[in-house]
């Protein structure tokens, strides 16, 4: 143990060398690249070393007191042989591992735990020579922090001192100052408010105008082209009120009232109401009444255009279901004559002349071919000889019958003609399927079937005028029917 002691204890305490001591060949070679020129970095390096070395050699001593407490190494130790003299080696590369002694003894024990121990103090070096650089770089960067924080410092030292000498005088004028200002804001805003709904009120919305202009928008068959044309309408009477309460009317009846975000929505006030002014008498308004008549005049000129091009004409057509027409063509689209009627008089009545012309011609067209195809239907009940009553020829040849009528030799003859009140109420005769069946029916029959089928198409014709010509409904169907009834009072050719 004594042997032992001696020669650990030059090891334990070995105090740090001032400055770098002389290195084997070995260590000149790892340290040859370091930045040796910077005397404060390598001393505090040796220094670091030196704590490492303490420390090493204090956990060294434990593990040896540790390993003479075992008998063997007892017996090992008290050996009379000397222990080899560990002598200084080179210091071994730290990037290679330590190197491995055969345990054989006592002195090749200490050689291996001192090799063990330059390999770590080499390491130790090796890697404070390479974290150097990265430690000069955060010692920098700390540094500009600080410098930072001293110039904040500064200049919050100095708002202070600002804020400091503020009195109370002048902080009751900036208060005064902010609520005048706040007040004015106020009040600016409100009138935004007021002038932004009657510019609204004034203003066409893009949408209505393009469906007014847009050539790929259909008249009439496009709903974007209806709903253009009443927002154009709405705006032109809004545009055209003389007084403020006209103009409230108006704002109600073409729904662009303020909206619940510029106040409260169950206010039923118009623009023009809330600041008490009638939209006609300002320029504004007079330049936009300008502008949206332009806009009706051209809408209208579309419309005319469909009625007349498009949905008339179809009713000319062969074998064109008329009732279709006027419910799907032009009664759907009664709004639009309105309109016309509104904007332009005269096109409303050269519509409507159009219309009863060519409705007249087809029911004019209608009931002389039904007539003809019944007149082949009749069938003669008798002669003259069966005749219950003397027939007076020449009455029978009145002007309203003609010479046609006078053929007829039967007309007070009865056979089974009572037969008839019984099918007082009946349909029609369908010509069609009575002339593919061979039918024949008397001329009660046939005379009740122009009858039925006048009636009918004059009561859905008068309906259909009143609706659609609202200003000249019964002129339309007393020009329209005016041919027809002419037709029908001759009767049928037989």
């Amino acid at each position: 143990m004594a042997g032992l002691s001696s020669t650990i204890t030059p090891m334990t305490m070995r105090p740090p060398p001032p400055s770098p001591p002389h290195l084997s060949p070995n260590e000149d070679l790892y340290l040859s690249d370091s930045s040796s020129d910077d005397d404060e970095d390598v001393a505090a390096g040796w220094h670091l070393l030196s704590l490492l070395g303490s420390t090493l050699a204090s956990s060294i001593d434990a593990d040896l007191n540790l390993f003479s407490s075992d008998p063997a190494v007892r017996s090992a130790l008290n050996d009379d042989e000397a222990p080899s003299e560990v002598t200084d080696s080179d210091v071994p590369d730290p990037r290679c591992p330590a190197p491995r002694h055969p345990a054989s003894g006592p002195g090749t024990t200490l050689a291996r735990i001192e090799d063990e121990f330059r390999h770590a103090e080499a390491a130790c070096v090796f890697a404070y020579e390479v974290a150097a650089s990265d430690l000069r770089d955060l010692s920098s960067e700390v540094s500009g922090c600080l410098s930072l924080l001293t110039e904040a410092e500064e200049t919050l030292l100095g708002l202070q001192a600002d804020l400091s000498g503020v009195g109370a005088d002048a902080l009751g004028r900036l208060r005064e100052e902010s609520g005048r200002m706040g007040a004015e804001l106020g009040r600016r805003r409100g009138a935004e408010q007021l002038l932004r709904g009657y510019v609204r009120g004034l203003v066409v919305s893009p949408a209505a105008v393009k469906g007014v202009l847009d050539e790929k928008v259909v008249p009439a068959t496009d709903p974007r082209f209806v709903a253009a044309v009443g927002g154009v309408e709405g705006r032109y009477r809004y545009l055209c009120a003389r007084t403020v309460e006209e103009a409230d009317a108006e704002a109600v009846a073409g729904g662009f009232l303020r909206s619940g975000a510029e106040g409260d929505g169950n206010n039923k006030e118009s623009p023009a109401s809330r600041i008490n002014l009638v939209p006609g008498n300002t320029v504004a308004g007079a330049e936009m009444r300008a502008h949206v008549g332009k806009l009706r005049l051209f809408a209208a000129s579309r419309i005319r255009s469909y009625f007349l091009h498009d949905a008339i004409p179809k009713i000319r057509a062969a074998r064109t279901n008329i009732r279709m027409v006027q419910v799907n063509a032009l009664l759907r689209y009664r709004s639009l004559l309105d309109f016309v009627w509104d904007v332009s008089p005269e096109v409303y009545e050269e519509v409507r002349d159009v219309y009863v012309e060519s409705m007249a011609k087809a029911l004019h067209v209608l009931f002389r071919t039904y007539g003809g195809q019944l007149s082949k239907l009749d069938a003669k009940v008798g002669g003259r000889h069966f005749g219950l009553i003397a027939v007076d020829e020449v009455a029978l040849r009145s002007a309203a019958q003609g010479k046609e009528r006078g053929r007829r030799d039967d007309s007070l003859n009865i056979g089974e003609r009572t037969r008839i009140l019984d099918l007082i109420g009946t349909a029609p005769i369908l010509v069609h399927v009575a002339l593919a069946e061979g039918e024949k029916y008397p001329y009660e029959m046939v005379f009740r079937s122009i009858m039925k089928h006048l009636m009918d198409s004059a009561t859905n014709e008068y309906k259909f005028t009143s609706n659609f010509f609202r200003h000249s409904g019964k002129d339309a169907f007393t020009a329209i029917f005016s041919r027809t009834l002419v037709r029908v009072e001759l009767g049928p050719k037989i």
